[in-house]
């Protein structure tokens, strides 16, 4: 697999949802005065059954990067196991791979569409209560969608900021578009870059499972969690679970009582 072709293909979906979930009839709603409740619910949702809209687009996007994220590692794992016969080896998408991206593209869909429908709420919340005009909001809106709350406050720190300084609005949107866009980047990487390591850790694991299954490797196999030892950006959690093992088809639990089903203790 190419360097960083992984993550790339996990990034464009979500920069793609972000701009498209902005829609006209919020900013008619801000200009009614209409509740936060019912600005945020002019926010598309994603519900799981709905084959419309941007949420279908970006499950339908997330669930094939996961399937040939996972497909690869399911191959490389393969691939170690009898390198001998490595061009030969194609390994089909298993049950176990699956159950997994189903699960997992839904899971992601739902944590962030609920995280934007609140991000959206509290931004009008304030924007009432400081006596923002609804054109004022709505730009507002338009940059914060895609990022985290602590990503939106920043954002409007440095439009504040930006038109202490200046004393010109005009300035302190263009400043806050570009400084938002980069924050969006680094979102979307983060997103990538952990979801990426999701789907590579259980390809592999649901291949031994796999592989457990059709007799290849013994029933008492067992997965180890190797961190790097030597190297100066290894967290604590990390270096904590380094050499534990667990059966394969058994969580590894964390120093704070955590439990995952595979190697990966953080975003990032």
């Amino acid at each position: 697999m190419k360097k960083d072709a992984s993550p790339l293909s996990l990034r464009r979906p979500l920069a793609k949802l972000a701009r498209s979930l902005f829609t006209g009839r919020m900013l008619d709603l801000l200009k009614k005065g209409a509740s936060p409740e019912a600005v945020a619910a002019e926010l598309p949702q994603f519900h799981p059954r709905d084959p419309q809209g941007a949420w279908a687009v970006f499950h339908a996007e997330l669930s094939n990067a996961y399937e040939r994220i996972s497909a690869e590692a399911g191959k490389a794992a393969r691939v170690r196991k009898a390198i001998e016969r490595a061009p030969e080896i194609r390994v089909a998408l298993n049950p176990y791979s699956k159950k997994w991206i189903k699960n997992r593209a839904g899971e992601k869909a739902v944590e962030l569409s609920k995280e934007q429908h609140d991000l959206v709420r509290d931004i009008v919340r304030r924007g009432y209560a400081r006596g923002a005009r609804p054109e004022e909001m709505a730009a507002h809106l338009k940059r914060a969608i895609g990022l985290t709350s602590r990503q939106e406050e920043a954002v409007q720190n440095h439009w504040q900021q930006t038109y202490e300084e200046t004393g010109d609005e005009g300035t302190a949107d263009a400043r806050a578009d570009r400084y938002a866009l980069r924050q969006l980047s680094y979102r979307t990487e983060m997103v990538a870059r952990t979801e990426n390591h999701f789907a590579v850790e259980n390809g592999r694991r649901d291949e031994w499972l796999q592989a457990r299954d059709d007799g290849e490797i013994p029933e008492t196999a067992r997965r180890k969690w190797v961190s790097a030892p030597s190297s100066d950006r290894l967290c604590e959690i990390c270096e904590d679970m380094d050499g534990v093992d667990v059966g394969l088809d058994e969580p590894f639990v964390l120093p704070n009582g955590e439990s995952v089903d595979t190697p990966l203790a953080h975003p990032n």
